[in-house]
């Protein structure tokens, strides 16, 4: 064993030292290979998710430019200031008789509104002593106008100008009063309803529950020709008076709102010295009732 062996033992060394060498290069370039291709699907589901991401913000900001979102109302929160016109149809008590500071139902009105952030403008056209054959003029100046709201409450006055002179009616006279006031209501709401405006009309409390007819002494000063035995006849007419209102309603689309059931008219607390019409307290409860029922026009 001399130096020819060494030199061939050195040489088969340097052999296997190259192929380790090598295959060390081949596992490497396999392993990195293995690496990028597991990478390469991971880039792309970033890339897609990042592609949905702009895509469902484009589709967002697209349907926020061309439509307009509606809140939710909510009264615990601000809303956003609406204005809605409003005209109110009538006789002395949309006028606002017996209430000493001036502002009737429609004060209060205004007032519920504005503390829902609604802004509304408020035209009375009623008229003192009015029944439903005198307020051609209102419904025209109703039509003129065109409010978003109409507030129709009247009768009263078709009843009392009624017994009065008919203490003892026939119940021939009762129906023909009835027909006129039926063709009447029925005039006035068809045209203001064809003309899309929303409309409300009051049912009629029971006039004989006022003070003014409850209260016989002072029944004598203000209808001394009203008997006792026509005051039933006034309060099952009220009831026919009220169904027709109804029927009205339904017929032309409008919504009835409920006085008959209150108090307003019937609790000396809430009726003026008269007898006859609302006090403040009582004007202010008749803006709460017509509120109640016009605020479901935007939903709240």
């Amino acid at each position: 064993m001399g130096i020819p062996y060494f030199f061939s033992m050195k040489k088969k060394l340097l052999t296997i030292l190259i192929g380790i060498l090598i295959l060390i290069a081949l596992i490497g370039g396999i392993v990195i290979v293995i690496l990028n291709a597991t990478n390469k699907p991971r880039a792309n589901a970033v890339t897609e998710n990042n592609t949905t991401a702009t895509i469902a913000n484009n589709q967002l900001n697209n349907t926020t430019k061309n439509s307009t979102v509606t809140p939710t109302p909510n009264p615990n929160a601000p809303l956003l200031t609406t204005q809605i016109s409003i005209v109110t149809l009538g006789d002395s008590i949309t006028t606002g008789e017996g209430d000493p500071t001036l502002q009737g139902y429609q004060g209060p009105l205004k007032d519920y509104m504005q503390s829902i952030q609604l802004d509304s403008q408020i035209k009375n056209y009623g008229v003192k002593g009015a029944s439903s054959g005198d307020i051609s003029s209102q419904v025209a100046k109703t039509v003129q106008e065109k409010p978003k709201v109409a507030l129709i409450l009247i009768g009263s006055n078709d009843l009392l100008k009624f017994y009065q002179a008919n203490p003892e009616p026939t119940s021939q006279q009762e129906s023909d009063n009835l027909n006129t006031f039926s063709n009447n209501i029925s005039s006035i709401v068809g045209q203001i309803t064809q003309n899309g405006v929303k409309t409300y009309v009051g049912l009629l409390d029971d006039l004989t529950k006022r003070p003014a007819f409850a209260t016989l002494q002072l029944r004598q000063q203000t209808f001394p020709t009203i008997k006792d035995s026509t005051i039933p006849k006034i309060s099952a007419q009220v009831k026919k008076y009220n169904d027709s209102i109804r029927a009205t309603a339904q017929n032309t689309g409008a919504f009835v709102v409920d006085f008959y059931s209150t108090t307003i008219f019937s609790d000396p607390s809430k009726v003026s010295a008269d007898g006859l019409h609302p006090n403040t307290k009582g004007y202010t409860e008749m803006g709460k009732v017509w509120f109640d029922s016009v605020k479901q026009i935007v939903g709240i």
